[in-house]
């Protein structure tokens, strides 16, 4: 592979992948419903973040706010 060839790859958008939709998607169906209907209540983002860490779950504010403004929105 060439420099011209090495550039022109790493010059292809990369997709975005979020990681929030991926970590959701191995949780049960009514685990994702509960966070949807949350968001679509119109509640607090981060409260439900900060629910989330109580129970455990890995996700960082900013990834969760960020999924439902990119994913969900």
């Amino acid at each position: 592979m060439s420099i011209r060839e090495m550039f022109a790859e790493r010059s292809k958008p990369q997709p975005r992948v979020c990681t929030t939709c991926e970590w959701f998607s191995g949780q049960s169906d009514d685990e994702q419903a509960a966070a949807r209907e949350w968001v679509e209540a119109g509640f607090s983002v981060e409260e439900l973040w900060r629910g989330l860490k109580k129970l455990g779950y890995p996700l960082g504010a900013i990834s969760l706010r960020r999924h439902v403004r990119e994913c969900l929105g």
